[in-house]
């Protein structure tokens, strides 16, 4: 191998630091529907984190370079990739995640996964300009309601179907936590994955999954996220059944208003509130966004 091509192969990652450099002030590609719900039931609107169809784009890229190099690691006769961005178990823990936000239908990661390694589709980095840095204005916000009411109470970490057919054979099927009740999964000090069953998983469920539950409109978002869960895949952290319950009845919501991007149909101008009509409504001076202020890329 001749000196010029002795990091060649790191090509791909030079590429991929590049593009998210480049991205990181471009607000089109932002998510503007915030992720938490505050005491007077509002959601507020400023562009964060990256929205799903970004990062769907980011992990096609990191799946590709990942491919490409094992691909090029057998043509030089060596042991192994040189590199993974994405083993196994963190495309789980990927794909997990984006259904616990409902980012993409159930099972979305894997279904990018097999159209990569399995049907040879490929997503290499492109060349992108540098966005220029910009100035943060004001968030605005947006009503919806009381997340705790019992209106919601199977957005969260509840199951119904598994709770009629279980609750009689399982003692201990509930645990209780500040006097409500989730389904006693299995934690660990962590959001955890069980790599135990990911073998399988790739080999036996990956079909079934992606055209039962990704492709069956029936199926919500979270609902990847609960299989997930109830199949002993991934562990939450201890202690963390209210929070998850929270998140899992926000991202439900979310879904069923149509808060998700690109949310066609919704008006941020007229559906949510200036700072000032929401101090006037609330009586509070909600936090807001300083000029200037830098924002995450996840």
């Amino acid at each position: 191998m001749v000196k010029e091509d002795r990091f060649a192969y790191m090509a791909g990652l030079v590429s991929l630091r590049n593009y998210l450099v480049n991205i990181r002030w471009d607000m089109s590609r932002r998510d503007w529907v915030g992720k938490n719900v505050d005491s007077h039931g509002f959601l507020h609107i400023a562009p964060e984190n990256f929205h799903s169809g970004e990062v769907e784009d980011i992990l096609k890229y990191c799946l590709t370079i990942d491919v490409e190099e094992m691909e090029a690691a057998s043509r030089e006769g060596l042991d192994g990739p040189r590199f993974q961005l994405i083993p196994a178990d963190v495309l789980v823990l990927i794909d997990s995640l984006w259904s616990y936000f409902a980012l993409h239908p159930a099972f979305h990661a894997l279904k990018i996964y097999r159209d990569i390694y399995v049907d040879g589709k490929r997503y290499p980095v492109p060349e992108v300009k540098a966005s220029p840095r910009i100035k943060m204005g004001g968030r605005r916000y947006l009503y919806v309601g009381d997340l705790m009411s019992e209106a919601y109470l199977y957005f969260g970490l509840r199951d119904p179907q598994l709770e009629l057919f279980c609750e009689t054979c399982y003692e201990d099927m509930f645990v209780v936590k500040n006097g409500r009740q989730y389904l006693n999964v299995s934690t660990e000090d962590h959001l955890t994955v069980n790599n135990e069953g990911l073998w399988f998983l790739f080999e036996h469920e990956l079909d079934r999954l992606i055209c039962g539950w990704h492709d069956n409109p029936a199926y919500v978002r979270t609902s990847g996220f609960m299989w997930y869960l109830t199949a002993g895949i991934i562990s939450i952290g201890k202690g963390q059944h209210s929070r998850a319950d929270m998140v899992l009845r926000r991202s439900r919501l979310r879904e069923s208003k149509g808060l998700i991007w690109p949310y066609e149909g919704f008006n941020f101008d007229q559906d949510t509130l200036s700072v000032s009509d929401y101090s006037r409504l609330t009586g509070d001076m909600p936090a807001d966004i300083e000029e200037g202020a830098t924002i995450p890329l996840f």
